[in-house]
Formats: structure tokens, C-alpha cells, sequence
């Protein structure tokens, strides 16, 4: 059972964007032990796994998110990975102070892309986009070729910034964004976001 939920975890990333259904429909049907039952490794895969389902629908589910928090919260030695996790559902929930301190235990954070790309976030979020640029600069120059397709999300986020500080150019990055994008769910939603502007 532990293997399942490590399992439905490491789909969901996709299911969670892609098949928000069957996602759901999947996760719903999985016996949950106890927050205070399961060990560090099921904490962080049930933590991811609620977080999905409680974000596949609009709006999302804050039961579930809040099921999720404890879970992540409840891991007593967290990894790098779970912190990001645990931050990246602090983010959806605007609690952007929250996801800063759940990502304080990485170090070299700019050194790290993913984990700078979250605390770019949560600097944004929390009135610093000056901060926020640097971060995201850092992720994006430290983003190796093999996670080439994140580097839409993260010039996307760069816009984001870009123009909370009024750079006037800003809006290249959200084109780079559009054209470097493979063609989908979240290509379309940038295009719109595009298309919002003008």
C-alpha cells in the first residue's frame, strides 16, 4: 500500500493537470491511515496526493487541503523534494509567508532551480518582486536541459514579476513563455492570458 501511494503520487503530477477525474476518482477509493499512523514517506506522498485532488477542481477543495497541510506537516524529516511539495500547496493557498518558512531547511536555495522558483513565488506573493526576480533569474539560469518543459512556467512567472516591478518589456517573457510551450491544457491558458493583455 505504501508502493500505491508512492505510486499515485508520482502520476498525479500529470493526472493532476491532464485527468483531474480520474485522479479524483482514484485517490477517493484509497484507504487513508491516520495522520499520526503513517511514516515520513507515506506523509509526503499523501500530502501530494490530496493536494491534487484538492486543487483538480475550481474552487479548490480546502478540506482536502488542509488534510494535505497536515500530512506534510507531520513529516518529521523532510527532504528537499517534500519541501517543495509542502510549499507548492502553501502557494496555491496564498499563504505565502508559510511556503518561505517551509522552504527555509533547503540550502543554496538559488542554486537549486525548483526551490528558487517556489520562494520566487512566495517573495512575489508577499509584496517583494525585486527578490522575486532574482530568484527566478537564478531558477531559470540553473534549469538543466533535461527539465527544459518547466521553462514555460518559470518565464511565465518571470512576466508575473516583471510586471509587478512595471518593466515595460515584461511581456516578452510571457511570449517566450507561450512559444517554448508544448502544445496543450497550459499552452492555451497562457495564450489567453496573452490575449487578456491587448
Amino acid at each position: 500500500l505504501k508502493q500505491a501511494y508512492g505510486a499515485l503520487a508520482s502520476i498525479g503530477r500529470r493526472w493532476g493537470w491532464h485527468d483531474p477525474e480520474r485522479m479524483a476518482r482514484i485517490a477517493t477509493r484509497l484507504p487513508m491511515p491516520s495522520v499520526e499512523a503513517a511514516d515520513d514517506r507515506t506523509s509526503a506522498a499523501l500530502g501530494e496526493i490530496l493536494t491534487k485532488v484538492a486543487t483538480a477542481i475550481q474552487p479548490p477543495n480546502s478540506d482536502l487541503q488542509t488534510r494535505a497541510l497536515q500530512f506534510f506537516a507531520s513529516i518529521h524529516a523532510p527532504n528537499d523534494f517534500q519541501r517543495q511539495k509542502h510549499a507548492e500547496l502553501l502557494l496555491a493557498m496564498e499563504r505565502f509567508a508559510d511556503a518561505q518558512v517551509a522552504l527555509s531547511g533547503i540550502a543554496d536555495i538559488q542554486t537549486k532551480p525548483f526551490a528558487a522558483y517556489r520562494l520566487s513565488q512566495s517573495r512575489l506573493g508577499q509584496g517583494d518582486p525585486a527578490e522575486a526576480l532574482s530568484l527566478i533569474n537564478a531558477a531559470l539560469d540553473r534549469l538543466e536541459p533535461k527539465h527544459a518543459h518547466f521553462r514555460s512556467a518559470f518565464l511565465a512567472h518571470r512576466f508575473d514579476v516583471r510586471q509587478a516591478l512595471f518593466d515595460a518589456k515584461a511581456i516578452e517573457d510571457l511570449d517566450e513563455a507561450i512559444s517554448v510551450c508544448e502544445p496543450g491544457k497550459y499552452q492555451d491558458m497562457l495564450a489567453r492570458k496573452r490575449a487578456s493583455l491587448t
